[in-house]
Order: C-alpha cells, then sequence, then structure tokens
C-alpha cells in the first residue's frame, strides 16, 4: 500500500487507453484493406454491378469512416473522465461537470464479463444537463 495522500478537493482524472485506442484504429484500417482487396482481386461471386461488389464499397466507406474517427480520437489530449467534488465531466459525453446533486443513483452493471459504472440523473433533470446529442 501507498503512503501517498489523495488530494480530495482536486479532480482524479482517467486517460484514455493507447493499447485499445490503437487496436480500433488499427482494425478500422484493417478491414479497409480486406475491402479493397476483395475488389482487387475479385474473386468468384464479386461481379461488376453485384449486391457483393456494394457490400465490399459499403464495407471500405463505413470503416474508413470509423478510422478516421478513431484517429481524431487518438490525437486528443488530456484525461476523458474527470471525477471531483463539482461531480463528474465525461467529456466524451458532456460539455461540462455533472453536478453529484443531479446523480441520485449509482450502481454497476456487467455486460459480457466488462463491469461498468452507470450513474442515473435524476427525473426531470436530465433534459437541463450539458449532455452531448
Amino acid at each position: 500500500m501507498s503512503d501517498e495522500q489523495v488530494d480530495l478537493e482536486k479532480p482524479i482524472d482517467i486517460e484514455k487507453s493507447w493499447a485499445r485506442s490503437l487496436a480500433l484504429f488499427a482494425g478500422a484500417w484493417a478491414f479497409v484493406a480486406v475491402g479493397a482487396l476483395l475488389l482487387y482481386l475479385r474473386p468468384k461471386g464479386l461481379e461488376p454491378g453485384s449486391f457483393n461488389e456494394f457490400s465490399a464499397y459499403g464495407c471500405i466507406a463505413f470503416f474508413a469512416l470509423c478510422g478516421v474517427i478513431a484517429g481524431v480520437r487518438m490525437l486528443r489530449t488530456g484525461p476523458v473522465v474527470s471525477v471531483g467534488p463539482a461531480g463528474i465531466f465525461d467529456r466524451r459525453l458532456s460539455t461540462d461537470w455533472i453536478p453529484w446533486e443531479a446523480i441520485p443513483r449509482v450502481g454497476f452493471v456487467t455486460m459480457r464479463k466488462q463491469q461498468m459504472l452507470v450513474l442515473e440523473p435524476a427525473p426531470g433533470v436530465e433534459a437541463a444537463l450539458p449532455l452531448r446529442r
């Protein structure tokens, strides 16, 4: 156990996972490469004008967009989530701090062996919170 003191007045910042961000970025561009390779090799069933050709172009477009979004998110610096006396600030979901008074319930949810913290806003308060669209 560490003897380090924690300043409860200062927000705790949670950074992004570089490994996960890089995996998403590389995975998206790998799918783009597979789609382009299919169009280049033209295996049986990938005739011009077919649904399979349309699917390959759709694969390239969709995953290229995902790759661009993942790249932009990788370039962002600073914390992703901050927790402090003022409340919680998740930069992916809100534009400002969400005060603790607006969050009456906190719980855990397990989804596919991944445990997540869930914050439930007070009824009628959600519309006034600084949430992104």
